[in-house]
C-alpha cells in the first residue's frame, strides 16, 4: 500500500481539526467517511484513510506489507493508542468476518476438536474436521457398495 505523504504544519492542523478527541475513549473522525465507514482525508489530490494518516503522524511510516488495524474495532477511530500496524492476516483474524469467526472455532458442528492433527485442508483453503470427513467418506462408500450390490443382484450376477 502507498505511504501517506509528509504533511505540512497547516495540513496537520487541518487533519487534527477534524478529530473529536476524548481522553477515555475513541477519537472519532468528524470529517468525511467512505461507504464502508472509514474516515477519509483529502491530501495531495486524493483521499487517504484517516486512520492511516493518524498512525503515520503519531508513529511514523507504515512498514511495507503491514496495514493499520483498529484495536477498538471502531472504523472512525483515529486515536493512535487504538491503532496498530499488523499483517493482513492478523488484521483479518482480529475482525468479525466469516473467515475470522471460523478460524476461532475450537470444535466442528459434531463436537470434534479442530486441532492440527484433526484438520483437512482442501484446495478451497477452508478448514475441515478430519473425523467428520472420514465419517462422511465411510458413509458414502457404504451407500456406493450397497447400490453396486443391489445392481448386481438385479442383473442376475
Amino acid at each position: 500500500m502507498e505511504q501517506v505523504p509528509t504533511l505540512s504544519r497547516s495540513q496537520k492542523a487541518r487533519f487534527w481539526s477534524k478529530v473529536s478527541r476524548d481522553v477515555d475513549v475513541c477519537w472519532l473522525w468528524a470529517g468525511t467517511v467512505n461507504n464502508t465507514g472509514y474516515g477519509r482525508f483529502w491530501l495531495t489530490g486524493r483521499y487517504w484513510q484517516a486512520h492511516r494518516v493518524a498512525y503515520t503522524l503519531a508513529c511514523g511510516p507504515i512498514a511495507d506489507g503491514l496495514m493499520v488495524d483498529h484495536i477498538c474495532r471502531n472504523r472512525q477511530c483515529v486515536k493512535p493508542a487504538h491503532l496498530e500496524a499488523v499483517s493482513p492476516r492478523t488484521n483479518t483474524l482480529r475482525g468479525d468476518s466469516p473467515t475470522a469467526l471460523n478460524a476461532r472455532k475450537g470444535v466442528c458442528v459434531n463436537g470434534h476438536v479442530l486441532a492440527e492433527e484433526n484438520l483437512v485442508q482442501p484446495v478451497s483453503d477452508t478448514r475441515r474436521c478430519l473425523a467428520c470427513h472420514r465419517a462422511r467418506s465411510r458413509e458414502g462408500n457404504r451407500r456406493y457398495r450397497a447400490r453396486r450390490k443391489a445392481a448386481r443382484g438385479s442383473a442376475g450376477l
